[in-house]
C-alpha cells in the first residue's frame, strides 16, 4: 500500500468511525450506504447529489433512487456504494480528475461505465490512465493501457439501460459508428458495456455466440483494433445482501496489423470473480469498524 493509499484509508476509517456515531442505531449496510453518500457529496456536491442520486426516479433513473418504484432500491444503494468505492480506490490514477469532472455536469452512466472499466483493470493488476476527452477522430478515446505487448488505446462504450433487445446488428453498428476514433498507427481495443436489461437473471451464456458472433465479424473488417471487451455490471440479490459484480468476454483479434501476436488487455488468466486486491478498499469493510 502507498503512502497516499495508507493516508487516505486512515480518513476513510475516521469517517466511517463518524458515521457510526451519527448514526449508532443504525444497521451495518445503513452505514455502509451513508458513507457512500458522504464520499459522493464530498466528490460532487451536496447539489449534484440530491439532483442525480436522491431525486425523483424521473430525474435520476440511473441510480434508481429510494422513491422509486418498489424493488429498485437494493440495485439504488448497490449502484451509490458502487460508484463511491471505485471513486476512492483509482485516486492515483492519472486523468481520473477529467472522469470526475464530466460527471458532475450530468454525464452519468457513460462516465460511471469509464470507471467500472477503471475498476475492472485495476482488479486484473493492469496499469492505465484515463485520457482528456475530446480530441479529434483518431484521438478520441477513453484510456491508454499498458499491456505486454505495449501501450493499447482504448475507448468505453455504454450502450444506455434500456429495453431494446440484444442485437448482433445494434453492436456492429455501434463498433463501426466508433471505429475512427481509435489512431490508425496505435494498438486500439474496445470496452463494450451492455445493461442488465439483456441478462435480468445474471446469466449472458445464451447471449455469448452473439456477442463473440458481432466481435468477430467487426475485427475481420479492421486492422486498428487488437481487442474487444464485452461485459455486464450485474446487480443481484446473494443471501441476505446485494453482490455487484462484472462478467465479461474478451475477444482478440487474428487481422490486426501490429504483429501477428494476441494483444490481451486484460490477463488471460483473470477471473472476474476473485476476491478483491489486498489493497482495494472496500466500504462494506471499513464501517465493520468499531468507533474509538
Amino acid at each position: 500500500m502507498t503512502t497516499l493509499q495508507h493516508s487516505m484509508l486512515e480518513q476513510i476509517r475516521k469517517h466511517a468511525r463518524e458515521v457510526h456515531e451519527a448514526l449508532p442505531e443504525a444497521s451495518w449496510a445503513d452505514h455502509v450506504y451513508a458513507f457512500a453518500l458522504r464520499v459522493l457529496s464530498t466528490t460532487f456536491g451536496s447539489d449534484w447529489l440530491e439532483h442525480h442520486v436522491l431525486a425523483s426516479d424521473d430525474k435520476s433513473p440511473f441510480f434508481r433512487n429510494l422513491d422509486a418504484k418498489a424493488g429498485d432500491e437494493s440495485l439504488h444503494r448497490a449502484r451509490v456504494v458502487d460508484l463511491a468505492e471505485t471513486i476512492l480506490n483509482l485516486q492515483e490514477v492519472p486523468g481520473l480528475k477529467n472522469v470526475l469532472q464530466e460527471m458532475s455536469v450530468g454525464h452519468i452512466e457513460d462516465r460511471f461505465a469509464e470507471l467500472e472499466v477503471g475498476k475492472i483493470l485495476a482488479l486484473a493488476g493492469v496499469k492505465f490512465n484515463y485520457v482528456t476527452p475530446g480530441g479529434p477522430r483518431g484521438s478520441s478515446y477513453d484510456l491508454k493501457i499498458a499491456t505486454p505487448s505495449g501501450e493499447v488505446c482504448a475507448d468505453v462504450k455504454c450502450r444506455v439501460e434500456s429495453n431494446l433487445a440484444p442485437s448482433k446488428s445494434s453492436i456492429l453498428n455501434t463498433l463501426k459508428a466508433a471505429r475512427t476514433q481509435l489512431p490508425e498507427d496505435e494498438m486500439g481495443a474496445f470496452f463494450l458495456k451492455f445493461p442488465q436489461s439483456w441478462a435480468p437473471d445474471g446469466d449472458i451464456n445464451h447471449l455469448i455466440p452473439m456477442l463473440e458472433q458481432a466481435a468477430g465479424e467487426f475485427l475481420r473488417g479492421t486492422g486498428r483494433v487488437v481487442a474487444i471487451v464485452m461485459y455486464f455490471n450485474l446487480v443481484r440479490p446473494v443471501a441476505n445482501s446485494i453482490h455487484v459484480y462484472n462478467v465479461y468476454r474478451q475477444v482478440l483479434s487474428s487481422h490486426h496489423k501490429f504483429g501477428n501476436r494476441e494483444v490481451f488487455v486484460l490477463p488471460p488468466d483473470h477471473q472476474p470473480f476473485i476476491a478483491p486486491r489486498p489493497n482495494w478498499i472496500r466500504l462494506a469493510e471499513v464501517c465493520k469498524l468499531e468507533p474509538v
